[in-house]
């Protein structure tokens, strides 16, 4: 019934909307070879004879070889655990700069998409995208710049028609109330990051369009105005 719904939305046009989803998407060391070198005196022999008798002795002495090698430089890496900056050079592919607030951190593997978590637990990217929770900003390669939604100042805006997101990035226009879905037209919102898959029973929202109950990361995905959370 949720998926008839949904399609029900994109019947509804605010502002000429009439959409419901858009598609989205060693450390090396170097080291010089030992060398070596060994240098022996040999041995001195002498013999003298004197009336009829002989004698006949023998010394010798060497010096030992001596080893030595000069180790190389260490290498610097950007592998896994590296250190990083958030606008420092990047890491190896695969990889990304894991830097609470932006500043320094290590080099981590992105994680895969189908490793992202669906409960709502929206963090600020140090790209100014919000993050339905720290999984999706890791699944995007992206460092948390704080949890919690990113401020007016900070977040980027967007215009679903003049200035969309970027692929894989939804429009969210969340609107206070329903008097507000009135509004014409209600084209701008925030630049949003939400699982491939959404969870039907996470948090519940209303739909200008019919004031029906949607998860909402649905509703961030269908681009259409939202408003109410917490009212279902």
């Amino acid at each position: 019934m949720a998926v008839l719904s949904l399609l029900a939305l994109g019947a509804w046009t605010c502002g000429g909307d009439s959409d419901l989803f858009s598609a989205g998407t060693v450390t090396t060391t170097s080291g010089g070879g030992a060398t070596s070198s060994g240098a022996g005196g040999g041995g001195a022999a002498s013999s003298s004879g004197d009336g009829g008798s002989s004698s006949t002795s023998s010394s010798g002495g060497g010096s030992g070889g001596s080893s030595s090698g000069a180790g190389g430089d260490g290498g610097s890496g950007t592998g896994i655990g590296a250190p990083c900056t958030w606008d420092g050079a990047p890491c190896d592919p695969n990889l990304y700069c894991q830097a609470e607030g932006c500043g320094a951190g290590t080099c981590q593997p992105v994680l895969p998409q189908t490793a992202q978590e669906k409960q709502f637990a929206p963090i600020c990217g140090c790209d100014g995208i919000n993050y339905f929770n720290p999984s999706i900003a890791a699944s995007f390669g992206m460092s948390i710049a704080h949890g919690d939604r990113c401020t007016e100042d900070e977040q980027v805006g967007c215009h679903k028609a003049n200035n969309p997101c970027a692929q894989g990035y939804f429009c969210n226009r969340t609107v206070a109330s329903l008097p507000s879905c009135m509004l014409s037209p209600i084209h701008t919102g925030e630049c949003w990051a939400v699982p491939l898959s959404c969870d039907p029973n996470g948090p519940q929202a209303k739909a200008c369009a019919n004031s029906l109950c949607y998860d909402l990361c649905s509703l961030i995905q269908s681009e259409n105005p939202w408003y109410g959370p917490g009212t279902c």
